[in-house]
């Protein structure tokens, strides 16, 4: 799950080099996504943790 997160992550940055006059934009929604997909794949380690005891 992480490794689809980040391929999509490095086409974000593919797209930012083309269009810099929205980089700073695209940089926040970019760091927001990865952000909310770094908190779900706590979340899910979390659940398989606790399902494993």
């Amino acid at each position: 799950m992480p490794i689809a997160g980040k391929q999509s992550g490095k086409a974000q940055h593919k797209k930012q080099g083309k269009k810099e006059e929205y980089e700073d934009e695209d940089d926040r929604e970019f760091k927001r996504k990865q952000r909310e997909a770094a908190e779900k794949t706590r979340a899910a380690a979390a659940q398989l943790q606790a399902s494993k005891k």
